[in-house]
């Protein structure tokens, strides 16, 4: 057996950042609860990126029982409520970078 490439290696949000806890704090202001959870799958880039020192959190706001599968959606309250959380996120990096 021979290696056609070099295997992908996973990624890990770092939980104890600015960014995850900006995150976990915007996504319970708008829903009332924040449960982070890990899915596998590769993305090389993130990883690049966050060997270069980016604090890197993935998030979605899809539907989780259709991801990746031939029919993946998402809702219009879905996209809504994602688009509040990242504004409020943006608000408290903002407020956070004031200090």
């Amino acid at each position: 057996m021979k290696w056609k490439c070099s295997p992908a290696r996973g990624i890990a949000c770092n939980l104890e950042s600015e960014g995850f806890k900006a995150l976990q704090a915007a996504t319970t202001k708008i829903l009332g609860t924040c449960k982070p959870y890990s899915v596998t799958g590769s993305l090389p880039l993130v990883g690049d990126l966050q060997d270069a020192g980016y604090d890197i959190q993935i998030t979605g706001y899809g539907e989780e029982e259709y991801y990746h599968a031939p029919n993946e959606r998402a809702t219009i309250s879905g996209m809504q409520e994602g688009f509040k959380i990242l504004a409020e996120f943006l608000n408290i990096i903002n407020e956070n970078s004031k200090h």
